[in-house]
């Protein structure tokens, strides 16, 4: 994961990475920005790479009005992504100075012949902050791997703690943007719960990406 740290003035391109994927079948990149920033509008960020994948939307755009921000999440995908043993920088390109928290995960042994099973992107009330964050349901028709993100609304040091069974991705961007996943051995249906200390206002999503009939 990565974000902006706090600064007068943010540009308008951003690179991170390079990131090596050997062997992945599906690559995914939380992007949480602000649709308004300072009193200016942000279009919606567009997402590229070095190695030549076309990025596409699976969740959102979802916008929610905070007491400091207003905050916008978006999932975006890639599968069957291109080899790309030197290593792949991505892009993300925003008409507005303004800052970005991202978290990417490559994955590998997921079913490709469909696209992520993906909840809406949930938050509380405008204005609101929660001890507590829930996320819709998903269900999977096979074992996989689940994957949840909270993006948090405050500048103030946070801790968003995911529900037993979920382990938080020790890349997660602390007080911003953390990412929890759980590997399930089971269809059914999921979600994902946060605890949120102290208070925050929020956006969570959970998505699923159901592995390979008779895979690992």
């Amino acid at each position: 994961a990565w974000g902006t740290s706090a600064q007068p003035a943010y540009p308008t391109t951003y690179d991170t990475g390079p990131f090596v994927y050997p062997g992945a079948s599906t690559l995914i990149l939380f992007l949480g920005d602000y649709y308004n920033f300072y009193s200016q509008p942000v279009a919606q960020p567009s997402v590229s790479d070095s190695c030549g994948n076309t990025w596409n939307i699976l969740a959102g755009p979802a916008n929610w009005v905070g007491y400091f921000y207003y905050m916008r999440s978006t999932v975006y995908y890639v599968q069957n992504p291109a080899s790309c043993p030197a290593g792949d920088t991505i892009t993300i390109t925003v008409d507005n100075q303004e800052p970005i928290f991202v978290h990417f995960l490559a994955v590998t042994g997921s079913n490709t012949t469909q696209a992520p099973v993906t909840s809406a992107i949930t938050s509380p009330s405008p204005g609101t902050y929660t001890t507590s964050a829930t996320s819709n349901s998903i269900t999977l028709t096979n074992p996989g791997l689940l994957v949840s993100w909270i993006f948090g609304d405050s500048d103030a040091a946070h801790t968003f703690t995911p529900q037993t069974g979920f382990i938080t991705d020790l890349n997660s961007t602390p007080t911003y943007l953390t990412a929890a996943l759980e590997s399930v051995a089971s269809p059914g249906t999921y979600q994902c719960q946060f605890s949120i200390s102290p208070s925050d206002g929020w956006q969570v999503v959970i998505i699923g990406l159901p592995a390979l009939a008779g895979g690992p």
